[in-house]
Order: structure tokens, then C-alpha cells, then sequence
């Protein structure tokens, strides 16, 4: 199984793959559906729809697929998140954040997003490099979801929504009828994809701009970065935070006189998906995020 191996700046992927990663100008030809060759299915839900694909949602859809449907990647790249031990499902908002779930990172901050999977039935673990048509899992009913199908999008490093398209049916809309033309050949690949890089200014609520890389995959056993404090400060943090929980873990660091800092953070025994930031404290060490990101954190592999 091809494996993903990473030092603080940069990550190296052991494997072959097509293409090196999603060229902003041509996403449509790169993407098809999220479903085997041939298959056929209806748009419950598209761009905008009024019942839920709203806010940082807005640019999914909703594929009308019974439970048990093969789900498979919409384009090359490198499983960072798995989620698949949740079992209900319905519309209760407590079952929002509670969604089977594979995140894949295409590079160029595109990450494809297939949700409310079947519990225990998916297929491939993060750090595993997957190709367009290769199988994630089966759909399912679980999370906030009133009936079987499958949610897709494509999402950034902050998880907000991006206008997308396929290579095989465009922009399909709700109520559209469609068919899959992703087939599966893992013959021919040559190029080796590259992780998504954390926008500049993804902290920039916390005051706080990046001047260094910051994969989104954090994939050793400790991070380092460089940042600058947008407003007076007397030191930086790093934190880590549960999903949906406190702190377990932070690094204070001082702010250079120029706003520059450089900070490290020892992410050891933690593995999974946590929130991730940076942000402002003062002289004290007391300090408030507006901002964190999700970033899968893998065991350094020897």
C-alpha cells in the first residue's frame, strides 16, 4: 500500500499517480462522479439547495443512492480523513458532526468530500494515495440525513465549499438525471501528486498570517512554522484542539519587534483529525481563536 512519509515543511508521496496535481484552470477534466462507470442516479439536492447545502455547504450535491452503492474517488489523490463508526442517522441537529465520512486531498487545496457513508464499510485509511474510480466505501444513511444517499463536494483547507463541476456531466442540477463515466485503470501513472498547502491567510481572524508551508496533512510528529502578527502582540500560539472540544494541547512562543515569529509544536501520541491554529496571546500567555482548521494528523511511519 502506497504510504505517505513527512518531515516538518514538506511531505514526500511514495507512489505513482497520473497527475501531479488538480491545475486550477481545468478541474472539470480531471473530476468525474463520485460513482462507478455507468451507474445512473437523480439529484436530490445541488449548488444552493435551500434545505441544507447553504453557508459553507453551498456548492455540494446529493446523490439519490441507496445504502450499499459503491463509492469511489472523483479524482487522483491522498486519503486524509475516515470516518466510518457512526451508525444513526436522521435529522436531528446533534447528528450534524456525526457523518461517516472520506476526505481525499487532490493538491491546490481541492479536497473532495463524500458523506454519510455506511458505518464500517470503508475501504481506505489516511495516507493511502487513490485513484480516480478506486473504491472509498459503500453509502450510507448516517449523520444529519432524512434518507439514503451520497453528499459530495469539493472544500478547501477551512472545509468551506468551492465551485466544482465533472468532467462526465458538467454542473448537474437538483432533480437532473445522471451517469457516471469514472472507470478505474490504475495502468499508466506516472506523476506523483502533491498535499495541499493552508491558505496564507487562513488565520488571518486570529490576526495571524503564515510565512511558511503548512500542509493540510500534518503527517510527522511535530509541525514548525513561520508567521507574522497582523496587530501588536507579545506572543504567538500554536494550538490543538478535540473537533468539537478544548485545547489539548498549545506552544507559546515571543513576537520578534518586526511582528515575525517562529514557532514549533510537538504533536506526539496524536492521531487523527483535530482542529488546528494559530493565533495571539498576551505577556501573560492568555489567548482567544476565532479561527482553527481541521488537519489530519498521522503517525510518523518509519
Amino acid at each position: 500500500m502506497n504510504r505517505i512519509f513527512a518531515s516538518i515543511t514538506f511531505a514526500l508521496v511514495v507512489g505513482c499517480a497520473r497527475d501531479a496535481a488538480v491545475p486550477r484552470s481545468e478541474p472539470c477534466a480531471l473530476f468525474r462522479l463520485p460513482l462507478t462507470a455507468g451507474m445512473q442516479t437523480t439529484v436530490l439536492q445541488g449548488n444552493h439547495g435551500s434545505f441544507s447545502h447553504t453557508g459553507v455547504n453551498e456548492y455540494a450535491w446529493d446523490f439519490d443512492v441507496p445504502e450499499g452503492t459503491d463509492v469511489v474517488a472523483s479524482a487522483d489523490g491522498v486519503v486524509i480523513d475516515v470516518t466510518d463508526h457512526f451508525v444513526e442517522g436522521g435529522a436531528r441537529d446533534e447528528l450534524r458532526l456525526r457523518a461517516n465520512r472520506v476526505s481525499v486531498d487532490h493538491g491546490h487545496s481541492y479536497q473532495s468530500v463524500y458523506q454519510h457513508l455506511a458505518p464500517h464499510s470503508v475501504v481506505v485509511r489516511p495516507g493511502q494515495l487513490v485513484y480516480r474510480g478506486q473504491l472509498l466505501g459503500k453509502s450510507g444513511n448516517t449523520g444529519f440525513s432524512t434518507m439514503p444517499h451520497l453528499h459530495y463536494e469539493l472544500v478547501d483547507g477551512s472545509e468551506q465549499s468551492m465551485p466544482s463541476c465533472f468532467g462526465d456531466v458538467g454542473v448537474p442540477e437538483q432533480g437532473q438525471s445522471v451517469r457516471s463515466d469514472n472507470h478505474f485503470d490504475p495502468r499508466g501513472r506516472i506523476v506523483i501528486p502533491q498535499l495541499s498547502a493552508m491558505p496564507r491567510l487562513s488565520y488571518a481572524r486570529n490576526d495571524v498570517e503564515l510565512l511558511t508551508v503548512l500542509p493540510v496533512g500534518i503527517l510527522s510528529n511535530a509541525v514548525g512554522l513561520t508567521g507574522r502578527a497582523l496587530k501588536p502582540a507579545a506572543r504567538a500560539v500554536l494550538y490543538v484542539t478535540e473537533r468539537e472540544g478544548g485545547v489539548v494541547r498549545s506552544s507559546s512562543v515571543p513576537v520578534g519587534e518586526n511582528g515575525i515569529f517562529y514557532a514549533r509544536i510537538d504533536l506526539k501520541d496524536l492521531h487523527g483529525r483535530y482542529r488546528f491554529g494559530v493565533t495571539l496571546a498576551d505577556q501573560s500567555g492568555r489567548f482567544s481563536y476565532n479561527m482553527s482548521t481541521l488537519l489530519t494528523i498521522l503517525p510518523l511511519v518509519p
